[in-house]
This record gives C-alpha cells, sequence and structure tokens, in this order.
C-alpha cells in the first residue's frame, strides 16, 4: 500500500474511533441532559396545569362520577401524557393512553430508551358525588430522547466526515499548489523552488518536480552559456581565418597573373601559400575538435586508469618534444595512483597541450606529474615564442582542453607571465583508503 493510501486508511479508521467515542458519550448521557433540559419540576409543572384543567371543567360543569368520560377530551390534549381515572376499588372511569407510551416499549426503539422509566403522579378529582384518583405518567421524554439521540448520531456521522473531508481538503490543497508552482516552470520560470509538504507520494511528486525544474535551469544556462561561448568562438575564427585565407588569396593572386621575377620567387610564393592553407586547415581542426568534445559531452563514461597508462601517456608526449627539437626536464613521481578518466579525453588533452607547445613554445620545456591528495597533478612549463604571427588569439585548443577536464570531473589552469606560459591539469585521483 502507497504511503498516501496508508494516511487515507488511518485517517478513516481514527475518524470512525473519534465518531463511535462521541457518540457512545452523547447516548450515555441523554438521561442527564433529559433531565437538565427537561426538569423533574417542569414535568410536575404540566402535570398540575392538566389536573387544575380537569378540576376546573368538573366544577364548571358539576358533573358527577358517572359523567367522568367527558374529561377524556381533556386527557387527550396532553398528547405526552398516559392518564388513568379511578376510584377506590380500583374501577376505570376514565383514561388516555399516549402513543409515547407505544413508542417507548416498542422493540425498535427500546434500545435506545432503556432505562427510560417514567415516574408516575397522582392526584384527585373532585366530583359532585364523591372523589376519583388520577394516576399520570409524562412521556415528554420519550421525543425529547429521540431527538437527541438522532442528533448525537448525525453529529457523530459529520465529526466523520468532516476529519475525512479535511485530510482530502488538505491533500487536495497541496495539489492546487503543485499545479500553480507548475505554471511557474510552463513559462520558464525555473528559480522558482517547488516546496515540500508531508512524506507521501505528493512529497514524491514535489521532490521530483523540483528535481526536474533544476535540471531544466541547468540545461538552460548550460544552453546560454554554450551558445555565447560558440559565438564568441565563431566570431574570433572568423577572424583567425580571414587573414591567413586573405593572404593565401594574395599569393594565388600572385602566381596567377605571373608577378614574379624568377623561379625561386615562384617557389617562395608556393612555399607560404601552402604555410597558409595548413595554418586554415590546422585552425579548421581545431575548431572540429571543440565542436566534437562538446558533441560528446553526453556520452562519456569515466572508468579507472592506472599511474603506469597516465605515465606512458606523458613520456610518448615528451619524446614527441624531444623529436621537435626541444629540450624536456622530466620529472614523474614513482608513487601508485589511478585516476578516474576516458582514454580519447586523455591523449587529446596530453596532445593538446603537446600541439601548443610545438607551435607557440621554444627551448626547453619542464614536465612535472605529482601525486596529491584528490588530484593528480600534470604541468607543463614553457618558453613563449616571440613570433607574433604564431599568437593563437582564439586559444581553441585549451578551450578543448578546459571543456574536457571538465567532462573528466578534472580541473585546468594556465597563465603566461613574461615569456613563460604555465599549463596545469588535474585528474581526479581514486581515493585507496
Amino acid at each position: 500500500m502507497s504511503k498516501l493510501g496508508g494516511k487515507y486508511v488511518s485517517v478513516v479508521v481514527i475518524s470512525l474511533i473519534i465518531s463511535v467515542v462521541v457518540f457512545i458519550s452523547l447516548y450515555a448521557a441523554r438521561f442527564h441532559v433529559f433531565n437538565v433540559v427537561v426538569s423533574k419540576e417542569k414535568t410536575q409543572e404540566v402535570i398540575q396545569r392538566a389536573v387544575d384543567k380537569m378540576q376546573k371543567y368538573v366544577d364548571d360543569h358539576q358533573l358527577k362520577i358517572e359523567n367522568a368520560r367527558k374529561l377524556e377530551k381533556i386527557m387527550q390534549e396532553y398528547r405526552n401524557m398516559s392518564m388513568l381515572l379511578y376510584d377506590e376499588d380500583g374501577e376505570n372511569h376514565a383514561d388516555f393512553i399516549s402513543d409515547k407510551e407505544e413508542t417507548t416499549y416498542a422493540e425498535t426503539t427500546y434500545f435506545l430508551l432503556a432505562f427510560y422509566m417514567p415516574e408516575p403522579s397522582f392526584a384527585k378529582i373532585e366530583f359532585q358525588d364523591g372523589t376519583l384518583h388520577l394516576l399520570v405518567y409524562s412521556y415528554i421524554g420519550t421525543s425529547f430522547i429521540l431527538f437527541y439521540v438522532f442528533i448525537s448520531f448525525c453529529l457523530s456521522i459529520f465529526i466523520f466526515i468532516f476529519i475525512i473531508l479535511s485530510f482530502v481538503r488538505k491533500k487536495m490543497r497541496y495539489v492546487f499548489l503543485l499545479k500553480d508552482e507548475l505554471t511557474y516552470i510552463e513559462h520558464g520560470d525555473y528559480s522558482h523552488a517547488i516546496p515540500y509538504k508531508g512524506n507521501d507520494e505528493l512529497t514524491i511528486l514535489a521532490k521530483q518536480l523540483n528535481s526536474l525544474r533544476k535540471t531544466l535551469q541547468d540545461n538552460v544556462e548550460k544552453e546560454k552559456k554554450a551558445k555565447k561561448a560558440n559565438h564568441d568562438l565563431v566570431t574570433a575564427m572568423s577572424h583567425d581565418l580571414r587573414t591567413p585565407l586573405t593572404s593565401l588569396l594574395g599569393y594565388l593572386d600572385i602566381l596567377n597573373m605571373n608577378i614574379y621575377r624568377n623561379e625561386d620567387e615562384l617557389m617562395q610564393y608556393i612555399k607560404k601559400s601552402h604555410q597558409k592553407a595548413e595554418q586554415i586547415k590546422e585552425l579548421s581542426d581545431r575548431l572540429f575538435q571543440h565542436f566534437l568534445v562538446y558533441a560528446q559531452s553526453e556520452d562519456v563514461k569515466l572508468e579507472l586508469y592506472s599511474s603506469d597508462f597516465v605515465n606512458e601517456c606523458v613520456e610518448t608526449a615528451c619524446e614527441e618534444l624531444v623529436i621537435e627539437g626541444f629540450e624536456v626536464n622530466v620529472q614523474i613521481s614513482d608513487v601508485p595512483y589511478q585516476i578516474w578518466g576516458e582514454e580519447v579525453f586523455l591523449k587529446r588533452v596530453i596532445d593538446n597541450l603537446v600541439s601548443n607547445i610545438k607551435k607557440y613554445g621554444k627551448d626547453s620545456v619542464e614536465v612535472f606529474v605529482s601525486v596529491l591528495d584528490k588530484y593528480v597533478e600534470v604541468k607543463m612549463i614553457n618558453k613563449i615564442s616571440c613570433e607574433e604571427a604564431k599568437e593563437e588569439s582564439t586559444k581553441i585548443g585549451l578551450r578543448s582542453v578546459k571543456m574536457m577536464m571538465e567532462l573528466l570531473h578534472g580541473e585546468f589552469f594556465h597563465e603566461s607571465r613574461d615569456d613563460v606560459f604555465e599549463a596545469t591539469v588535474l585528474f581526479l585521483r581514486e581515493n585507496d583508503n
């Protein structure tokens, strides 16, 4: 059973118990309430008025005992009383049986009126030729108690329904609150948090909606940042591509119009054209790589890689730099470790850093691999070439490294000071403890 269903059953059971307890309490107090509302004194006053009215009728009409039956008309006026007019020998001279008397002792209502025993009242009626005794039973309590029990039963049912409806109303109020909160998301306001109430399926639904809201908010923010980054990148790349492309077109125009003096100059223009074409190709490749990393951001599955794999990648990169003519100083920690990563991205990070050094560095390079508490640090330090023609204004390679390190749950830093460039990547380390 669900939590909400369990709560509903509990509310029904509790409300039923409360209703039954209220009804039993009210039912048990029925005679006490009757005695408070309809006291014996009031009952006696009614009986005395009936006796006085019959005595007055006898006096006014100078009735004899043989005409006692005429008093039954007056008896019938008091529908809540049973009356018996009899003599000393017990002979009945007039009587009236109230309908309430039959109701009181009927099987259908006896359990409601149980222990209700009206006390008899006695009086005398003086006739012209003698005296008769009047026995009176008042059943005023019959109507009162039946009405009282009916009201008590209705009150108990009302309490039962009220408690259930209060619970349902509270839950429906929360449902409508969630509905109103969803209108914020519908209108694009993802910053409005959905409140949690209770601990049932509705609360779980609210948490899931809140999680959905945060996911949508994060996606919208990421999309905005990605659009801005891509716009800035495309704008910068268009400038960087235009410069070598303009030079290339200029060289091709010279070749096309045969504006050169000799064969050496022709070969020089062809060489420069080739260099500009290579530069355009490199920029295009880097741009493609950047968007390829961006497109694969959802498919990255991290795995554990040993220190041997990382050290091998770094050593291979250093060998490439040596081949390119750099003096490389390598210091690799001998402490074994494991890092979280993805093979293709790990190699691309190192390759991009090496490619950056090849293009913009000169002379010597220092490479350090250090084991920290939470990360494994790979740091590369190189001198910057003074040739301004090689300046990478877009820094697309470094942007790709930063993006890949974020996907690997690591970090990337770089800084330039004087003529030295320093790049640091921090790979997330698996804790051995």
